[in-house]
């Protein structure tokens, strides 16, 4: 009978084979839970983006001096209708709040994920023509993924300035 020397395969055994997918599965799975967190990080960054660009677009149309069908209102503004939605508006009687039927509507925006909501104390900002200035100072317009802050948006319209920060 003839003796087969083990010292002349070559390979790897099973156990080493274990160790190495079950390496790559670990770190397939921390890439994924990575990659989503950032998905949903971006999309809240792309909702305050864009809230922030429409405020700043009022200010602008306030700076601007608008005409709306003919008439120049006294400021225009953004009013937050709820959680998921929010109304670019001119102020036609110049109390610096949205007030139907007096103000008008320009556009109505709503947030597109289904995770994201804004959060805030506040429901109506305004500019005022001629200076596209307001009275709001220091007061945050926050974006929240599944209730957890994502991006702010700071306000001190007083000075004219709409910042874009990340969350504490």
């Amino acid at each position: 009978m003839r003796k087969i020397n083990c010292r002349n395969f070559t390979g790897f055994t099973l156990i080493e084979m274990l160790v190495v997918i079950s390496i790559i599965g670990m770190l397939s799975a921390l890439t994924m839970v990575n990659y989503k967190e950032r998905e949903n990080k971006s999309r809240t960054e792309a909702q305050a983006q864009k809230f922030a660009s429409i405020l700043k677009q009022a200010q602008s149309m306030a700076l601007a001096g608008e005409t709306i069908e003919g008439v120049r209102p006294t400021g225009f503004g953004i009013y937050i209708i709820n959680s998921t939605s929010y109304v670019l508006f001119a102020d036609m009687n110049g109390n610096m709040v949205r007030d139907l039927p007096t103000d008008n509507d320009i556009q109505i925006y709503t947030l597109t994920n289904n995770n994201v909501t804004i959060s805030s104390l506040l429901t109506n900002i305004v500019f005022n023509l001629p200076t596209g200035k307001g009275n709001i100072t220091g007061r945050t317009v926050s974006f929240l993924f599944n209730s957890v802050c994502k991006q702010t948006v700071l306000i001190d319209s007083a000075n004219g300035q709409i910042d874009l920060i990340v969350c504490p």
